[in-house]
């Protein structure tokens, strides 16, 4: 059960619509299609929480500049303190919250 102070609808500037149980994820979709295209994909999901993880338990991490490309364009790296690998032990036991 989610507590309905922590769900958010955020319009965005393409029309689209999210509901997200944190707002900080929804701007995250908004702002990087990367991880708006894997939510759509259906290969990153909420938790029970509001948080991003993909199919196998890992949080979906932050996303860092690393560089610039040849048309001033940034580009971003995601980096993960609780990153685990699909095939680890971690992942096979992993719960859903």
């Amino acid at each position: 059960m989610v507590k309905s102070r922590s769900v958010h609808l955020i319009n965005f500037c393409s029309g689209g619509k999210v509901i997200a149980l944190k707002s900080a994820t929804a701007l995250i979709l908004d702002r990087w299609s990367k991880f708006e295209a894997l939510l759509n994909d259906g290969k990153i999901k909420f938790d029970s929480t509001g948080r991003l993880r993909y199919l196998h338990g890992a949080p979906v991490g932050d996303l860092i500049q690393t560089r610039t490309d040849k048309k001033g364009q940034p580009i971003f790296q995601e980096i993960a303190e609780e990153w685990f690998d699909p095939e680890s032990q971690k992942a096979k036991d992993f719960i859903w919250p």
